[in-house]
């Protein structure tokens, strides 16, 4: 049943406008017993979405639906913009704005918000601008700027460090905007964003570590470091190290433990991983989202230079190392 309709809205990204129903010839009281029918779901005014379809989507392509289906409402003078550009870019995100799409208008009528949609006015140009699945949308570093021009430094690292890790732009790239963008409200944000994010980080979690390592003052570590054995043999992969304290910290966040399967299983390995480092003389600290959260964080980052301090009077005067060159 409705199958030439259901067909339409995947071919349309999702979403269909009025416009589009009535041209299938849907009629609008047809269009509200499809809705009472739970088989439409209104997206917004005027603008319509496979019920069953949408509510199984995750929020990033719920939010991505609705970016198309604006874009499609505004016509070709606009591109998706800021943290709507970096979504549909592949980019992870700490707590995305996806209240509202952003768009930036080429033709200088931005400036604006009404339901659901901020208008930013910009001088964007051509090699800023690309192509996604067809849909127009600023560059990956243009958005990550914009980003964290909105968001804040902490924002800022997690998609910068992202977009780094997935090759989608480069440090290079990035300090050339700082430039054209130094007048821009929150440029100070996304410049400390960009020197701080590194694309060796793996998730978001990690980047959140990275950010508050130095915002509460804990040396910088070395990421992604390889634990060797005597031998030189690979004994662990670990998220950081402060070599000199001769102690390893790891973020212990789900998607770790997924790729082992079963709970009883990775933690059975995690464990026997740990005692191999914690044997080469190192001391370990692992930490989880709970350290993150905003009323702990600061306790954690604490506790966790006193375990660098202690590491390094236990296990430094044992370390070997090797000189430079």
């Amino acid at each position: 049943m409705h199958a030439e309709l259901r067909d339409a809205l995947a071919t349309n990204g999702g979403h269909l406008l009025r416009r589009d129903l009535v041209s299938m010839g849907y009629s609008d009281r047809m269009i509200r017993l499809l809705v009472h029918q739970s088989f439409l779901t209104r997206l917004r005014h005027g603008t319509y979405v496979d019920r069953q379809v949408y509510d199984a989507l995750s929020v990033v392509e719920r939010h991505l639906v609705h970016c198309r289906a604006v874009l499609d409402r505004l016509g070709p003078g606009v591109a998706l913009s800021h943290h709507s550009a970096a979504a549909l870019h592949g980019i992870e995100m700490y707590r995305p704005a996806f209240r509202h799409v952003h768009v930036t208008h080429l033709d200088g009528k931005g400036g604006r918000r009404e339901a659901g949609v901020v208008h930013h006015e910009a001088e964007v140009p051509s090699g800023e601008l690309t192509r996604v699945e067809g849909v127009r949308v600023v560059s990956p570093a243009r958005s990550l700027f914009e980003l964290a021009s909105l968001d804040g430094t902490e924002s800022g690292v997690v998609a910068v460090s992202s977009a780094l890790h997935a090759g989608l732009s480069t440090k290079e790239e990035l300090l050339d905007l700082e430039t054209r963008f130094n007048r821009w409200p929150g440029y100070s944000h996304a410049r400390l964003a960009i020197r701080l994010a590194d694309g060796r980080i793996e998730s978001v979690g990690e980047s959140r570590s990275l950010y508050h390592l130095w915002r509460h003052g804990v040396p910088r570590p070395e990421l992604q470091s390889t634990i060797t054995n005597a031998d030189g043999s690979t004994l662990a992969r670990v998220d950081f190290e402060w070599e000199l304290h001769r102690h390893v910290g790891e973020f212990d966040g789900m998607r770790k433990y997924s790729a082992y399967g079963d709970g009883r299983e990775a933690l059975i390995r995690e464990k026997r991983r740990e005692d191999l480092v914690r044997a080469t003389g190192r001391g370990m600290t692992r930490w989880t989202w709970n350290e993150l959260a905003a009323s702990r964080v600061r306790t954690w980052a604490h506790e966790l230079a006193a375990s660098l301090e202690h590491s390094r009077r236990q296990f430094g005067r044992n370390a070997v190392h090797l000189p430079l060159g």
